[in-house]
């Protein structure tokens, strides 16, 4: 085992698989610093925050976010997400907790953290702690156990604390009720709607036009291209230098032996009558009589195959009630233990499950068996040539990174590896590339990367790629005459749209005086239409699913029905509404549902319990930040 860790030492599996592990801890900031130990972004309560600490902090957090994104993540949505700021907030955060967590005394035990740690399965072989793997793992990564154990264990009194504060906020039956009643409660609306679409005799003209263009240059520009050179280390093509000894491939089956269990399966054959648990008694007993007359046409020695097409209701009746050979828990237990119990080519009587009454055949057994070392060897071989492949493929292009990045001369470096570099033609954002899989990928991060510079490594699917862009068009605005056509549609449906919110804005003006939306409508020859009720969650019917329609309808007041504000843009167009009758449904949830209801209820009361209580902290603390070095 240790020989295939030191073999393995840099697998991008055990990589990632930690880097799961020690995230939070990189959050807290707790850790190695270098050069920037000794510089400091903030002060809470005399406690400074390092500054290499918050870069760890915040590079962790832009990561997360640039997984979950699927590429590298833009200054402007860095800005919006205001990630510098989070992550500082995530430090100072962590710092007021543990303040209080030693002031209330909590603590976690050793053996707390050690019964943590055992169950967490980067840590595990064969689903049970291995020391050996334990320190190994941690060496690779540069963690010392002692410091990593300490990290644990901070998370966990974190875990304690926040769960110590969030238990004592329980709902009161009077919250109850009042989400009871928030949630069945139902309007009735009327309303005007004012559609672009019916102001089908607009006109623009020529001057309309120019100022429409002028106005939206910005949407009519050509899309930015890019060109780049890149490598591709494709993990096949390092599989010649790979050598897997006997002795490994060994140590991988004796570790791995479960992977290498064949289950008992059975293939069979089955008829089925269907039975409902709403059926009366007298007609159970008239199903099972039936079951039990086609169990005799079966033994009487029929073909099964044809009687199942016949008979059979269930799904498989028209293949002649054949099922692909299963596993035991892969069927419902009355089932499976009957035909695990049977001999090949035996029929049993009707067997009742909650489908019906099942008479099955069974064609086929295949007992349960390991596959021998000798069998599995060539499977094992390939399968660890093919992840030293990875290993060694990531190696070469990390090494040509570093190379690469210098001295910012990527044919340079691939020419003394003996490298294809490949240069593309101009592309757009997610077009295809010829030989790039993840092609939509490769243009975001291509576009990320300035012109000249090296991209770190990248995996793509499993190969690694490095990329340099040598050129890039940047995106221009294309002369009026080019796009007129577009943008006498734009214009034209801009000068619909601004008709329709006009005179939708004129009735809600004329509804002030009146305050009755079907007289005023009346006079001005406006169709008026109503909802019926409907509540908080479902679609409005004859509108649709218009959250911030339905919003502002459940908040008008009995005693102004009318919005006297602006009108509703909606899907359709503008909507002038108003509260015809409102009521709370005589029918209440079920249990079960009120259930679920009061536990989301209780989470969010917890949450901002919580928040709310880190937001007085703060106000007691005293913080000073160095605005200047946020990111």
């Amino acid at each position: 085992m240790l020989r295939f860790l030191r073999q393995n030492a840099s697998s991008w599996i055990i990589k990632f698989l930690l880097s799961i592990i020690v995230l939070v801890f990189v959050f807290m900031g707790i850790g190695s610093y270098d050069a920037d130990k000794n510089n400091v972004i903030a002060v809470v309560n005399d406690v400074e925050i390092p500054l290499a600490e918050y870069r760890n902090a915040y590079n962790t957090l832009k990561e997360r976010f640039s997984a979950r994104f699927g590429k590298s993540i833009s200054p402007e949505l860095i800005e919006m997400l205001q990630l510098p700021q989070q992550a500082l907030k995530g430090l100072i955060d962590n710092i007021l907790l543990m303040e209080q967590a030693e002031t209330l005394g909590l603590q976690i035990s050793n053996q707390e953290v050690s019964d943590t740690i055992s169950q967490i399965p980067v840590f595990q072989i064969s689903e049970n702690f291995n020391q050996a793997r334990y320190l190994n793992v941690l060496q690779q990564n540069r963690l010392s156990p002692q410091v990593f154990e300490a990290n644990q264990k901070k998370t966990m009194l974190l875990d304690k604390l926040r769960l110590f504060i969030e238990d004592s906020v329980k709902l009161t039956d009077n919250e109850k009720k009042q989400w009871k009643n928030w949630s069945n409660t139902l309007i009735d609306i009327d309303y005007a709607l004012f559609s672009p679409e019916k102001y089908s005799k607009t006109n623009v003209s020529e001057k309309q036009v120019e100022l429409y263009y002028e106005k939206h240059k910005d949407e009519y520009k050509t899309e930015a291209k890019c060109k780049v050179r890149y490598i591709c280390f494709n993990p096949l093509d390092y599989i010649d230098k790979t050598e897997i000894k006997d002795d490994e491939i060994l140590d991988y089956y004796n570790e791995n032996m479960k992977d290498f269990i064949t289950e008992k399966t059975v293939k069979a054959r089955h008829i089925l009558i269907k039975t409902d648990k709403k059926d009366s008694l007298k007609k159970s007993r008239e199903i099972e009589k039936k079951a039990n007359a086609i169990y005799k046409i079966v033994k009487s020695g029929s073909d099964f195959e044809e009687l199942a097409k016949k008979h059979s209701e269930g799904p498989s009746g028209k293949n002649g009630g054949y099922l692909k050979p299963f596993k035991k828990n892969e069927m419902v237990k009355p089932f499976a233990d009957k035909a695990f119990s049977m001999k090949t080519g035996e029929i049993s009587k009707p067997v009742k499950t909650m489908f019906g009454w099942h008479i099955i055949k069974v064609e086929k057994i295949n007992e349960k068996h390991t596959k021998s070392f000798k069998d599995a060897k060539k499977e094992i071989s390939v399968k660890l040539a093919e992840n030293r492949a990875k290993n060694i493929a990531f190696d070469e292009a990390y090494d040509i990174y570093e190379i690469s990045y210098s001295d910012n001369d990527l044919v340079k470096t691939a020419q003394s590896r003996n490298l294809k570099i490949i240069t593309t033609d101009f592309f757009k954002l997610n077009d295809k590339i010829k030989d790039i899989s993840n092609y939509v990928r490769f243009t975001a991060e291509a576009f990320e990367v300035p012109v000249n510079e090296i991209s770190q490594v990248l995996d793509f699917y499993g190969q690694y790629y490095i990329l340099q862009p040598i050129e890039k068009i940047s995106e221009t605005v294309m002369p009026l005459k080019e796009v007129r056509e577009v943008v006498l549609i734009d214009a034209t449906k801009d000068l619909k749209d601004k008709k329709a919110k006009e005179d939708a804005n004129n009735l809600l003006k004329s509804l002030k005086k009146s305050n009755s939306i079907v007289a005023e409508c009346k006079k001005l020859g406006i169709a008026v239409q109503n909802t019926g009720f409907f509540t908080r969650k479902e679609p409005i019917p004859s509108i649709g699913t218009e959250s911030e329609i339905s919003k502002a309808a459940f908040m008008l007041p009995e005693n102004k029905k009318l919005m006297d504000s602006s009108v509703l843009k909606g899907k359709k167009g503008y909507y002038v509404i108003s509260l015809k009758e409102r009521k709370i449904s005589d029918t209440d949830k079920s249990n079960k549902e009120d259930t679920k209801l009061f536990q989301s209820l209780l989470l969010q009361k917890r949450r901002n319990t919580f928040n709310n209580w880190i937001a007085q902290l703060k106000a007691k603390s005293t913080i000073t930040i160095k605005e200047s070095l946020l990111k």
